[in-house]
C-alpha cells in the first residue's frame, strides 16, 4: 500500500489542456496518491488586470496561479506539493517524501523535486558531484543505481521552476505574501526566479533533491504553452531541458538520444574542440578543483 501523503497537494492546469490534466491524474493514480491531490484550475494571464510588467500573458497566468494556488493552501495547516500538470512523477516520489519531508522542511521553507538546470560547466560539477554520491554505477554496464536522495541547498545557485515543490506548513503564508507583492508590482521576471531572488537574499530557504524524482515530460516541454519559438533560442532551451532530464532518477535515454540527434547539431570536430571537451568532461565528472 502506498504510503498516505503526509502534505496536501495541487496540480495546476488550464481549462482548455484537457490532455495534460488526464496525463497528470493518471501519474497521480498510478502512485496511488489521486485523492491527495486537487486540481487547480490555473488563470489565464490574457485579459489580466494590474499594474504593467513585462512578462508574456503566459508567464503572468502562471505567476498568477501560484500565487493563488498558496492563498488557497494557507488554511491547510499542512505541508503543500504544487505540480504543475507537465511533470513525470517518479515512483520514489511518495515514499521519500514521507520519509524526508519532516526532517527537511524543519531547516528549509521549500523543497523543490527537480529544477532547471543551466548548461554551464561550473553548474552541472557542483549538480553532478552531489548526484554522485548517492549513485553506485555497474562498471560493465554503465547502469546506475541510487542508495537514496541527498538535499541540496539552492542558495547561490542558478537554478528555476516551480514544476515541483513542496512548501512548509509554517511557511505557506509567507511565500504566499512574497509572490503576491511581486505581482501586485507588475513583475518583469517569472515567478520562479522571484522565487530565487528571495532565496538568495535569504529571506526563503529552499533546497532540491538528488537525484530529481520530477522532471519534465520532454514530449510537452517541446510545445510548451509559455515557450517562446525560434531556432537557436528552442534549441537552446531544449539542450537545457534534456540536462534537466539527465538528473532524474529514471531518465529515457533512447528519448533523450533522440532528440539530441533531431536538434543539437554536431560540431566539427579539430583539435581543440577535442582538448576542449575532455577538460570540460574533466571538470564535470573528473577530479577538479579550483586553484589559485
Amino acid at each position: 500500500m502506498p504510503e498516505k501523503p503526509t502534505y496536501t497537494g495541487f496540480y495546476i492546469n488550464l481549462d482548455r489542456s484537457m490532455d495534460r490534466r488526464a496525463a497528470i491524474e493518471s501519474r497521480l493514480a498510478a502512485l496511488g496518491v489521486a485523492q491527495a491531490y486537487s486540481r487547480f484550475a490555473a488563470i489565464d494571464g490574457h485579459g489580466m488586470s494590474g499594474p504593467a510588467g513585462r512578462l508574456s500573458p503566459g508567464a503572468l497566468g502562471c505567476f498568477a496561479s501560484h500565487v493563488r494556488v498558496l492563498q488557497q493552501a494557507v488554511g491547510a495547516g499542512t505541508h503543500v506539493h504544487v505540480l504543475e500538470d507537465d511533470v513525470l512523477l517518479a515512483p520514489e516520489l511518495v515514499p521519500t517524501l514521507h520519509g524526508i519531508l519532516g526532517q527537511v522542511l524543519e531547516e528549509f521553507d521549500l523543497l523543490y523535486t527537480d529544477v532547471f538546470v543551466p548548461v554551464d560547466s561550473h553548474t552541472l560539477m557542483r549538480y553532478e558531484r552531489e548526484r554522485r554520491r548517492m549513485a553506485e554505477v555497474d562498471p560493465r554496464t554503465g547502469v546506475e543505481t541510487f542508495r537514496g536522495v541527498r538535499v541540496m541547498d539552492l542558495r547561490g545557485l542558478a537554478w528555476a521552476s516551480l514544476s515541483s515543490y513542496v512548501v512548509a506548513g509554517r511557511s505557506v503564508a509567507r511565500v504566499a505574501s512574497l509572490l503576491d507583492a511581486g505581482l501586485r508590482s507588475g513583475p518583469s521576471i517569472p515567478v520562479d526566479l522571484v522565487m530565487r531572488q528571495h532565496v538568495n537574499a535569504g529571506t526563503l530557504r529552499a533546497a532540491c533533491t538528488l537525484p530529481f524524482l520530477t522532471t519534465l515530460d520532454l514530449s510537452l516541454d517541446m510545445d510548451s504553452t509559455i515557450r517562446s519559438s525560434g531556432g537557436a533560442e528552442q534549441r537552446s532551451r531544449l539542450a537545457s531541458s534534456l540536462v534537466r532530464h539527465a538528473f532524474y532518477v529514471h531518465p529515457d535515454w533512447p528519448l533523450v538520444e533522440g532528440l539530441i540527434r533531431q536538434y543539437i547539431p554536431q560540431s566539427p570536430v579539430t583539435p581543440r574542440s577535442h582538448v576542449l571537451a575532455r577538460m570540460l568532461d574533466f571538470q564535470i565528472f573528473g577530479d577538479f578543483e579550483y586553484f589559485t
